[in-house]
């Protein structure tokens, strides 16, 4: 399920849910070790934020594959402007300690699954933060096309950083 802020309009996007939107919205999510894939049309300012859990081809969306193909058919069906929509991709944290090798494999494979068919789809990587230790709070302005992250350490509180 999806959560709109009316007051704001900021769609929250749960984990291995699917969510799309139109300027002025933004959509917002909170990552671990899951990865976001944002996709945006800056023509028609249209974007949709996968929150994807597992790598591979599944049963729904929380699938890199499946959640991939879902966000990409949909935006091409809604704007017809396949060319003009552009990906960022953020998440994967590999736990604190950093050593968690079995995490790093999961969150390698699932930026594998969706790289791999971006790039099959001519899909232009505009930027990606991933990896780390860091939780990250992600803000998808649907206005700019901006990915604005909030990472959430120990050691580093509120430090924002924007993917371009």
């Amino acid at each position: 399920m999806i959560y709109c802020d009316s007051n704001n309009q900021t769609v929250y996007i749960p984990t291995g849910q699917i969510g799309f939107g139109q300027s002025p919205e933004k959509l917002s999510t909170v990552l671990g070790a899951c990865i976001a894939l944002n996709l945006y049309n800056s023509i028609d300012k249209i974007g949709g934020m996968a929150h994807i859990l597992y790598y591979g081809e599944g049963s729904d969306d929380r699938f890199a594959v499946n959640a991939t193909r879902s966000l990409l058919s949909r935006l091409n069906n809604d704007s017809g402007r396949k060319q003009s929509i552009v990906a960022k991709i953020v998440g994967g944290n590999i736990g604190y300690s950093g050593l968690n090798s079995k995490l790093k494999r999961k969150n390698e494979s699932i930026l594998l699954n969706v790289v791999s068919l971006l790039v099959e789809e001519n899909i232009n990587i505009e930027g990606m933060h991933t990896g780390g230790q860091i939780e990250r709070n992600v803000l998808f302005d649907l206005e700019s096309g901006d990915v604005i992250i909030n990472l959430g350490t120990k050691d580093l509180i509120n430090r924002r950083i924007i993917v371009i």
